[in-house]
């Protein structure tokens, strides 16, 4: 189990931020390790969160929550989406786009 890594999500055009945080967090001694903003990728995640793997959580791509509420194609998500790292004492950043 490493610590010192940082799970971000993007999607598409979201993903201009990730170069600017893996350049801050990189100075501080984090490795990021990007998921792509759909279900499966996410909920993959979601299982790393919750075994450990990650010391903070970068979800700034809601993609996939917002269309499994407007039951859209890549909303294939459960509730350990996002209670993986809600219900962890786990620093978080999530923010819509």
């Amino acid at each position: 189990m490493d610590l010192s890594t940082i799970a971000i999500t993007g999607f598409g055009i979201s993903d201009g931020y990730y170069e600017a945080a893996k350049n801050f967090w990189s100075k501080k001694g984090y490795a990021l390790i990007p998921f792509h903003a759909i279900g499966e990728n996410t909920m993959a995640m979601g299982e790393l969160i919750q075994k450990g793997f990650f010391s903070g959580i970068l979800d700034l791509t809601l993609h996939d929550v917002m269309d499994h509420v407007a039951q859209g194609a890549y909303g294939k998500i459960d509730k350990n989406r996002l209670y993986a790292y809600l219900s962890k004492d786990i620093p978080t950043v999530m923010a819509t786009n």
